[in-house]
This record gives C-alpha cells, sequence and structure tokens, in this order.
C-alpha cells in the first residue's frame, strides 16, 4: 500500500553555562520551530513533545568532576497528513533553528483494509498449503479446529540528519515514500482422518 502519513522528529540540542540559559534557548527554537510547522498547515494535534532533557556537562581535572555547563535536548513528533509536505517540515523546521531531525517514517493511518485483504490471501494459501501436504502425505483433512494469526511489524528505514545553518538553506530535502508491506502470517490447525 502507499503510504499517506509521515513521522519525523524535530528538535534542538543545545548547551549553555546555566540551566536557565540552555533551557530558555531550545525553549525559544523549538516553540519557533513548532509555530512555523503549523503554518504549513500541520494541526496542532499532530504535533507532540517527544523528548525534553537537560543534563550537566562535566570536565575531569586531576581526578575530580566539575560541572562545566549544560546541553539540553526537545524534540517533537511531527505527524504530517499530506506525505507531500513532509520535504517542507523538515525543510521549515531546520530553517528556523532545528538542528536534529530523525525517525522519519511513512506508514498507513487505517491499515484496516489492507490488513483484511492480507489476511484474505494468507487463509487461501494457508488452506492451498494443507490440501497440497494431505495430499502427499495421504491422509484427507476435517475442520478446522484453530486459526492464529500475526500481523508482521516491518521495521520502516528511517533517516537521521543532524542539521547545521549550511545545509538547512541548500538545496531543499527530498524523500521518497515508496510503499508499506502489509503482511499476516495465519497458522490452520485441521482434524486429520
Amino acid at each position: 500500500v502507499v503510504p499517506d502519513i509521515a513521522r519525523v522528529n524535530v528538535g534542538i540540542n543545545a548547551s549553555g553555562p546555566t540551566v536557565k540559559q540552555t533551557q530558555n534557548e531550545i525553549k525559544i527554537v523549538i516553540n519557533k520551530v513548532s509555530e512555523a510547522i503549523k503554518k504549513l498547515g500541520i494541526e496542532s494535534k499532530d504535533i507532540k513533545t517527544n523528548t525534553y532533557s537537560i543534563n550537566p556537562t562535566y570536565d575531569y581535572t586531576d581526578g575530580k568532576q566539575t560541572i562545566r555547563g549544560y546541553s539540553a535536548q526537545t524534540s517533537l513528533t511531527v505527524t504530517i497528513r499530506d506525505t507531500q509536505k513532509a520535504n517542507s517540515v523538515i525543510d521549515t523546521a531546520t530553517q528556523n533553528g532545528a538542528n536534529n531531525v530523525g525517525g522519519i517514517t511513512f506508514d498507513v493511518d487505517d491499515k484496516t483494509k489492507a490488513q483484511n485483504e492480507a489476511r484474505k490471501f494468507a487463509v487461501e494459501d494457508a488452506k492451498r498449503k494443507a490440501k497440497d501436504a494431505s495430499s502427499i502425505a495421504g491422509f484427507t483433512l476435517g475442520n478446522i479446529i484453530n486459526y492464529q494469526e500475526n500481523f508482521d511489524g516491518n521495521i520502516e528505514p528511517r533517516s537521521y540528519l543532524m542539521a547545521d545553518k549550511a545545509v538547512s538553506e541548500s538545496a531543499p530535502t527530498q524523500l521518497e515514500e515508496g510503499s508499506r508491506d502489509i503482511s499476516v502470517t495465519v497458522t490452520l490447525s485441521y482434524e486429520i482422518r
């Protein structure tokens, strides 16, 4: 199936001498990024905070540990319901200060129809294989007495980008959504006669 949604994480990594200064820097940038993405038509409900952390950075001198400053990071997971906007979301985020882009995935928002179709093909295939096996082994199939299914959780290709100003002002991002496989494994258990 052709993906109809994209998800991308956009964020900011920053460092500074104090917690407050570092926290203010990431807050200003992530708010600017969020507002710019909304102007592309992405709804607020499709933008959520994914990470937020502030940690001390240390220097080690003569076996002593001293705090040198602080590093902070925050990121948003953006769900893009028009996959053609995925490139613009990334470019807009980096142009507005995001320096960390990753976790790019394309998916199908409602997999029900594709899953039902995959299930139909899998059951037909399982029945055909059971019939062939019974013919070769010399037994007769009775009723189906058990059914199990497992939907395949394919690992999506993910891309990561640490952006800098030169990258964000150069050529536009070009993502290709490709297609998404929806597969199911079914196990049929039969009575044997």
